[in-house]
């Protein structure tokens, strides 16, 4: 029997204002949801890391679109 297909969130959470965007938690939160609950994540702080996004001139209006994205191919 095949394995069933892991199950794909969005770790969203408070970044702006956020000591290093807040990056600790998240990176924790996804550590736990991969390996703990066989979960695929989608972590924004290492998608705007990825994306070359400098959190100090980015706004709301740059990434949204992307994280929107994101979200919809989230179960």
């Amino acid at each position: 029997m095949d394995k069933p297909k892991p199950s794909v969130c969005y770790i969203c959470g408070p970044m702006s204002g956020i000591k290093d965007y807040n990056a600790k938690a998240f990176n924790e939160a996804e550590e736990v949801l991969t390996h703990r609950c066989d979960m695929t994540c989608f972590n924004p702080y290492k998608m705007d890391v990825a994306d070359g996004v400098d959190p100090k001139k980015a706004t709301y209006r740059d990434v949204l679109p992307r994280d929107i994205n994101a979200i919809g191919k989230c179960d």
